[in-house]
């Protein structure tokens, strides 16, 4: 029996998925030459895609890489000839060049990003399902989804190979990021009431991450102006809460990482950039505060915020807070880096000198380490107050419950 989390199966309904979903895998397995030999190249292609989100139920990339490595290339040969679903072919072509990037397989995932590409642009709308127009914007989404895909691959790709993320790699994927943010645009102004594939409002939200995404990279970059313009595209639109106080507290930090970088420089901006930042700091700490929501970064950004108004013993609180939650939360459950789930015993990799940070792989790992990983500090800087926090709390038990 395949590894499932307790939690995946607490209700009834959780229980049949994990049944219809391992019968599935099973199945396909037993009787894959069959399926080569009898089935259509349409329905390999869709057998394909329940394989593959079967294994996403459980997880499991190692066996849908397996399964698709094995039978992917025989049906792409056999949808050479003419009259097959072109959109099956590009949706199994995305997948398959997801799992290459998660294997390290860089220049596959690459090729089979721009074959999916490719293949949306001349593929035909499914026959009696939606009209030409409506089936217009839903390539516009899939071509985007690719985009954002292919966006992610060059970081990753530049993580993996150099250690760090070189500017070309960021560029590119701002490029990709911006491609998809003017689909999405054009999703938005033509889609009417009566489409029914075609979702606006997770149009609207995805060009806010993009937005988002583009603006941490200008930050990167030193792009200031660039990095604030694309924050306040990111909110937009976009009317949830949630976002909003991520994007604000996003803002914070670019606001004080200008500070910093003009410290030793004369900018009449100086003072006023970090102002700035405790006002959008505040505003999503007060936001958060209104979703009964708990953002461990929101702490950390406000201790170096009161350290760097004097403020040392409020800005010591921050820091505590900060590392109680963080350690806490920082079980193994899920990836440091990237937030994937993990299953019991998967995790591999962890930070040997706190022992408080997991995950899927090296290149999460180096994504964490240089504050790559959009979620977190870089792990560089937070690694030695971590593990002295640990043994803090080991040494004195009751300090966890210091304010």
């Amino acid at each position: 029996m395949l590894k499932c989390d307790e939690a995946l199966i607490e209700s009834g309904e959780q229980q049949e998925m994990f049944e219809i979903n391992q019968f599935i895998i099973s199945l396909l397995e037993d009787h894959e030459d069959f399926v080569k030999r009898h089935v259509s190249i349409d329905y390999q292609f869709l057998l394909h895609h329940k394989f593959v989100s079967a294994c996403a139920f459980f997880r499991n990339d190692a066996k849908s890489c397996s399964y698709s490595e094995r039978v992917l290339p025989h049906i792409l040969a056999q949808s050479e000839e003419e009259g097959f679903n072109h959109s099956k072919k590009a949706i199994v072509l995305a997948e398959y060049a997801d799992f290459c990037k998660k294997i390290g397989k860089y220049d596959d995932s690459k090729k089979y990003y721009d074959e999916a590409l490719l293949t949306w642009k001349v593929s035909l709308p499914y026959e009696g399902c939606m009209d030409d127009f409506e089936f217009m914007l839903l390539k516009k989404d899939r071509q985007a989804s690719i985009l954002i895909s292919q966006a992610d691959l060059a970081l990753t790709r530049s993580i993996a190979e150099k250690k760090s993320v070189a500017k070309e790699a960021r560029r590119d994927s701002i490029n990709n990021w911006n491609a998809a943010s003017e689909l999405y645009q054009e999703i938005i102004e033509n889609t009417k009431p009566r489409h029914v594939f075609v979702c606006i409002e997770s149009a609207i939200s995805s060009k806010s991450q993009c937005h988002l995404l583009m603006a941490i990279q200008y930050g990167k970059l030193k792009q200031w102006n660039d990095a604030e313009e694309n924050f306040e595209r990111a909110i937009g639109q976009n009317d949830s809460a949630a976002d909003i106080a991520m994007v604000r507290m996003r803002i914070g930090r670019l606001y004080f990482d200008r500070y910093i970088h003009n410290s030793t420089t004369v900018d009449g901006q100086h003072d006023e950039n970090l102002s700035k930042a405790i006002i959008q700091t505040s505003i999503a700490s007060h936001k958060f505060e209104t979703l009964n929501a708990k953002s461990p970064p929101i702490f950390l950004d406000r201790a170096h915020q009161s350290y760097f108004l004097g403020h040392i013993y409020e800005a010591i609180d921050h820091a505590i807070s900060y590392l109680k939650i963080y350690v806490k939360i920082r079980t193994g459950l899920c990836c440091n880096a990237c937030n994937q789930p993990h299953l019991d015993g998967e995790v591999k990799h962890y930070c040997k000198a706190c022992n408080a940070a997991f995950y899927c792989n090296r290149v999460c790992q180096y994504q964490d380490w240089r504050g790559e990983n959009q979620i977190s500090a870089k792990h560089r800087s937070l690694c030695p107050l971590v593990k002295a926090w640990k043994q803090l709390c080991e040494m004195r038990p009751e300090v966890e419950d210091m304010a």
